[in-house]
């Protein structure tokens, strides 16, 4: 419905105006007095006044129509026993109005101040679709018997489209808040129960029993002349993520981007110096305390978000007049294989549920239509580098040669790419897995991708591994990775090859070593 736009009234002139009209009607003689004819005109008047009656007309570009967002989320349990996720319900869908639901998970054994006392997941996003956050918390307290609920995650996607107005417009999205917490109240080593992949690897790894994770990202595509979405103009994508996870004195945590291109923005402080992240989102934006109480048993850690992010989106290519759809995707997973005295948390949001993610626009105006959700965008190579590699382009290779994970229902592996020695240009890598003793599509899903940093860019990316669990008693197995084809005048590292081991949780015991193994 379109806002009306409001009246200014000189209550002066009205008052003299009304007068006027109160001695031409008596002077018609159509009233006995000026009282009877003053209760008449202010009647009438009233009547204009609530209709809106002399309103200046209104300009589309002042008051948009209201934004047509469209959301689906989805919620899912990750059970003991069970190798894949389990859906809470069907995918849900929204368009326009709020969102703001939740899926319970169970019992907590710890609490954290402000939060609810039962474990669960929720999502929300108001009216516009302009500010939203996802929360979980995995269940805790309870034996580790077949088919409780362990933790689960929950997914929210909506798209929307927008018609650039102005050559100067912007679009961005601030992350005030994001928070990653953790409890272990056991003064013990993960038993083999808890961590039975460990008990029969030559891997003391049992950083995963307890786990929590954030991540958001987003795509921008533009529209062809026949007013559809084309997959050769989704040229932007940009993924944040932020891991916590291990136990009592034993916590990791990590913060990147993920397999999306980091986009190439100016330096509005120095342009002349070129391509800064659109994003910059590392370890160091957080406040990271493995032991929050301060009493020195590491038994609670918490990463907190030091300051609001920005994401800057890069919209100087889309022409003035153009529209163009953008698709954004957040979530959050807590998983706690622990039990007991344990918590696991993570949210993009305060205690309070009043900051959390935002967009801010200028220059924009959200558009109606009926077209289908935009796809991911597919990440392109950076270009060819025409002479010898610039060592101020900077080295690309693997963080660690050897990578671990435990076969368990979650977000799978991440290994990690770092970019040193210098961020000058536009550049990236090809990864691609390939079987050791792990078969793709058997024990793993295959991973070929394009892995680009921008002109300035030299933050660490965390790409994603999906694990294929199954319950046959095997051996761990491992994957090849390699980096292969850089671009843009960067080089390969010294360690562009590495491998994942993955962790079998099925096998019986046969040892347990007390050894570790440096992980993302």
């Amino acid at each position: 419905m379109r806002q009306r736009r409001p009246t200014t009234i000189n209550l002066n002139q009205l008052a003299a105006r009304l007068s006027d009209v109160c001695c031409e009607l008596r002077a018609f003689g159509l009233f006995p007095s000026l009282k009877s004819a003053l209760l008449m005109v202010l009647a009438f008047a009233v009547i204009l006044l609530a209709s809106g009656c002399g309103a200046s007309p209104q300009n589309p570009k002042e008051n948009p129509a209201p934004t047509v967002v469209t959301r689906t989320w989805t919620f899912e349990k990750l059970t003991n026993g069970n190798d894949e996720a389990v859906p809470i319900g069907d995918p849900r869908s929204q368009i326009d109005g709020v969102v703001n639901d939740s899926a319970d998970l169970g019992p907590l054994a710890v609490t954290v101040k402000g939060e609810s006392q039962r474990a669960g997941l929720e999502v929300f996003s108001n009216e516009t679709g302009f500010t939203y956050w996802v929360a979980s918390q995995a269940p805790s307290g309870q034996k580790l018997e077949d088919e409780i609920t362990l933790g689960g995650d929950v997914d929210l996607d909506q798209y929307q489209f927008f018609q650039k107005q102005d050559g100067q417009a912007s679009l961005r999205f601030v992350i005030t808040q994001a928070t990653l917490e953790t409890f272990d109240e056991h003064t013990n080593h993960p038993d083999l129960k808890e961590c039975g992949w460990a008990g029969h690897s030559a891997f003391d790894d049992c950083d995963e029993v307890i786990e929590t994770d954030l991540e958001l990202g987003y795509d921008m595509c533009g529209l062809n002349e026949a007013g559809e979405i084309d997959n050769n103009l989704c040229f932007n994508s940009n993924d944040i993520s932020a891991f916590l996870r291990g136990w009592r004195d034993h916590w990791i945590f990590s913060a990147g981007l993920g397999d999306g291109a980091s986009g190439s923005c100016v330096n509005p402080a120095h342009p002349e110096f070129g391509g800064i992240p659109c994003i910059d989102w590392r370890q160091s934006d957080f406040d990271f305390d493995p032991d929050a109480d301060g009493n020195k048993t590491g038994s609670h850690a918490l990463a907190t978000l030091k300051h609001p992010i920005t994401v800057n989106v890069p919209i100087d290519q889309i022409n003035v007049g153009d529209i163009f759809a953008v698709n954004i995707d957040v979530s959050s997973t807590s998983f706690n294989h622990r039990q007991g005295e344990t918590f696991a948390g993570s949210k993009f949001r305060d205690p309070a549920k009043v900051a959390a993610v935002s967009i801010e626009s200028q220059g924009l105006v959200p558009v109606k239509t009926d077209l289908p959700r935009p796809p991911r965008a597919v990440i392109q190579p950076a270009p060819t580098c025409t002479r010898a590699p610039d060592p101020q382009a900077g080295t690309i290779q693997f963080e660690e040669a050897n990578y671990v994970k435990a076969e368990v229902p979650g977000r799978g592996a991440f290994v990690s790419i770092t970019r040193t020695g210098g961020n000058n240009g536009d550049v990236s890598v090809l990864l691609k897995t390939s079987d050791g003793t792990a078969e793709a599509g058997k024990d793993y899903a295959a991973v070929s991708k394009v892995i680009r940093f921008g002109d300035g860019d030299d933050i660490e990316r965390f790409i994603p591994v999906k694990i294929l669990t199954d319950k046959e008693i095997e051996p761990d197995e491992t994957i090849q990775l390699t980096l292969s084809d850089p671009r843009g005048c960067a080089q390969l590292g010294t360690q562009a090859t590495a491998t994942l081991t993955i962790l079998d949780d099925d096998s019986p015991v046969t040892r347990h070593l007390p050894l570790r193994l440096a992980e993302l």
